[in-house]
């Protein structure tokens, strides 16, 4: 029962570069295995079932440090050209397919949510798959993040069904899972606008009263939310482009 692991890169000939296209490797293997007549088994978890999970494992300390990075990368490639953009997506590709994927050291690099939904769970969950494919000769195309774990539990003596069934059981999601963004994404823009009002009330002689205070704060969150909304078009704008490079 072999194991393969085929990361495929796409040409670009709009300039002669070699950039990896995740994905490309299972499509590649899917075209493949329908000209020669193979039987096909998806064996990955249903990602809806996979995000649930990553979500309710989630604490807001991982969260913040997401939603931190997220807003820094966007600002750090807003003022960038998309030829720009571009060449930043070639040099992360390049270092993606030379990653040491099956290293303990990447392995422990990752947030605990990502490393237990996203890489381990699913490790059980298609060795399992692989262990129950059909036919005496298979071939398995898979991520190598996942290589490392699937090698570890493909010859586990546990039932595939039951290993199975307990990674795709539906959890419900938690307060954290459920609100924290809701409240995180709140927060950044009903701050700086209480503050902001806060600030003019103190400038002025008469302090604001309350009417005039929840106004200022919806007025300031208002324009918050306007100038984010511009920003964001802006750089999707730019982003449609690439493909025109």
């Amino acid at each position: 029962m072999p194991l393969v692991n085929n990361n495929s890169n796409s040409n670009n000939n709009n300039n002669n570069k070699q950039i990896y296209i995740y994905g490309t490797e299972f499509r590649v293997a899917y075209n493949y295995a329908k000209e020669n007549k193979c039987t096909i088994v998806l064996g990955d978890r249903d990602s809806r079932v996979t995000w649930k999970r990553v979500a309710n494992y989630l604490d807001l300390g991982t969260i913040f440090n997401v939603s931190m990075q997220t807003i820094k990368s966007y600002f750090q490639l807003y003022n960038k050209s998309a030829k720009e953009i571009r060449e930043i997506y070639y040099k992360e590709a390049s270092k993606t397919i030379n990653e040491p994927w099956d290293s303990v050291e990447w392995r422990n690099s990752l947030p605990l949510p990502a490393k237990k939904g996203l890489i381990d769970e699913r490790d059980q969950y298609m060795a399992s798959c692989i262990r129950d494919a059909p036919g005496k000769k298979i071939v398995a195309v898979v991520g190598k993040g996942h290589v490392k774990g699937i090698s570890r539990h493909i010859n586990s003596d546990m039932e595939g069904f039951y290993v199975r069934r307990d990674l795709e059981d539906h959890m419900e999601p938690n307060f954290i899972a459920k609100y924290s963004y809701p409240i995180i994404l709140t927060s950044l823009f009903l701050t700086p606008a209480t503050l902001g009002t806060f600030a003019i009330s103190k400038l002025k002689k008469k302090p604001l009263s309350k009417p005039q205070f929840f106004l200022g704060v919806v007025g300031l969150a208002s324009l918050e939310l306007i100038s984010t909304n511009y920003l964001v078009n802006n750089f999707l704008k730019k982003l449609d482009t690439l493909k025109d490079i």
